[in-house]
This record gives C-alpha cells, sequence and structure tokens, in this order.
C-alpha cells in the first residue's frame, strides 16, 4: 500500500480553531480538548447539555462553539 493512502489521524482542535472558525469536529476531538473521555461527551449528549447531530448515519459530530460553552468559570470565594 503506498504510504500516501494511509488515512490519517486528525489533529486536535486548538483554542485558536475554535475561536476563528466556525465548524463542528466528532467526538474524540471534542474530548481531546476538553480533556475528557469519549464517553463523557457521549453523556453530556445523551443529557441534552451538548448539542449534536449524525452525519452519513454513524459519525456524530458538536459545534466547536458549544464544545467551548461547556467551561466554566469556578467562582473563587474570598
Amino acid at each position: 500500500m503506498p504510504a500516501n493512502s494511509r488515512k490519517s489521524k486528525a489533529r486536535p482542535v486548538t483554542r485558536e480553531d475554535i475561536l476563528t472558525r466556525r465548524e463542528a469536529i466528532d467526538i474524540a476531538n471534542a474530548a481531546a480538548y476538553l480533556g475528557v473521555s469519549h464517553k463523557t461527551i457521549r453523556r453530556l449528549i445523551s443529557s441534552g447539555r451538548l448539542p449534536a447531530f449524525r452525519v452519513g448515519g454513524r459519525t456524530i459530530r458538536v459545534y466547536v462553539e458549544d464544545v467551548e460553552a461547556l467551561k466554566q468559570p469556578i467562582a473563587v470565594n474570598d
């Protein structure tokens, strides 16, 4: 098999990607960006906290804006 016909791994989504482009990413990239497991992303989708959609029947995608919205600042008590 020629080297150029192999599937390449998708690069992880960076904060710059999220802030500069409006796009959808797969569960693996969403999990990598948040530093959680793919199971956590699936739980968030199932609970309705993270909107998602299917592409091509099997692939689940989420909008990067929705992933970013999951991040919440921690309140500091003085």
